[in-house]
């Protein structure tokens, strides 16, 4: 009987398991890569809130999306606070889905005093879903 050289077979076998192992590799790679293996979470969402004179006891406040994910109006609570830290809720108009680069208003009643140029209202704006505070500032009162 012939007897079968076996020493070529070993690097083969060991060739064919290190492109196997190459290309599994390379898969989990670019799967994680291009979110294959799970759906990054979204950007949160960057809002600027601007205060402006209405009349004399009114303020009107503009929110603008700056960027992230979009938020929906409906899901976002407002409160502007006086200076005798009386804290209400505040309701905006706009679209029902605010995008990055849009804008939101509505208008602040400041109870039985007058509204002057120049002072401060804090605005909280509050994602009700998720309870992110997407801002809380102090915002001067400026001229329409």
């Amino acid at each position: 009987m012939k007897r079968l050289d076996k020493r070529g077979v070993s690097p083969v076998v060991g060739t064919v398991l290190m492109i196997v192992l190459t290309v599994v590799i390379a898969t989990l790679v670019a799967s994680y890569t291009l979110g294959l293996a799970g759906r990054a979470a979204g950007s949160a969402a960057v809002v600027e809130v601007r205060a402006t004179k209405e009349n004399e006891n009114m303020i009107n406040l503009k929110m603008i999306h700056r960027g992230g994910d979009p938020l929906r109006l409906s899901e976002l609570i407002v409160y502007a606070q006086n200076e005798n830290d009386n804290m209400v809720s505040v309701t905006m108009s706009g679209q029902t889905l605010i995008m990055p680069g849009m804008e939101s208003s509505g208008v602040y009643t400041y109870g039985n005093k007058n509204v002057d140029i120049g002072m401060r209202v804090t605005i909280r704006v509050i994602h009700d879903p998720s309870g992110v505070l997407l801002f809380d500032a102090s915002v001067i009162v400026k001229k329409k």
